[in-house]
């Protein structure tokens, strides 16, 4: 958690989106320090568990949609200068293209699969890998946590 928030370099004036919020434990913690946050989360009972967060931690300036990334994506008309995305163990998918032409100045993408990440890293042409940690959540399996920052070029 700490290396995404701290990733964004986040102040009052950033609209933050968070793809694949689950029950919201990025964008609640995003919303400390930026303007607004909107989380995306197609699976009802996480966005039912994410709104029952916001409500418990009585933080205002966060709205979760649930709808698939994908069609939130095809539909929004709104900016936002910085994105967190957590996708499932398969990456973000089509998704991706549309995550780009957001053309956000910063993104967090966290990966629970190092083919995943490698697959869509290679996509997101105009954007540049500034920093990159690996999380090891899961001490003697295989698993990594891998949370990466890409700067837009130019």
């Amino acid at each position: 958690m700490h290396a995404v928030i701290s990733f964004l370099e986040l102040n009052e004036e950033d609209d933050v989106l968070d793809l694949f919020c689950g029950i919201g434990n990025f964008s609640l913690s995003a919303a400390k320090f930026a303007k607004s946050v909107t989380g995306v989360e197609g699976v009802p009972l996480a966005i039912t568990c994410a709104i029952q967060n916001k409500k418990s931690h009585q933080i205002e300036n966060v709205e979760f949609q649930k709808t698939s990334v994908l069609s939130f994506l095809k539909t929004t008309n709104e900016k936002y200068n910085k994105i967190i995305i957590d996708p499932p163990r398969t990456g973000v998918g089509e998704s991706l293209g549309l995550v780009k032409k957001l053309a956000a100045e910063s993104i967090v993408y966290v990966s629970c699969d190092v083919r995943a990440l490698t697959n869509d890293l290679k996509l997101f042409k105009g954007y540049e890998v500034a920093k990159v940690q690996a999380i090891d959540m899961s001490p003697q399996t295989h698993h990594v946590e891998t949370v990466v920052l890409l700067k837009k070029s130019g």
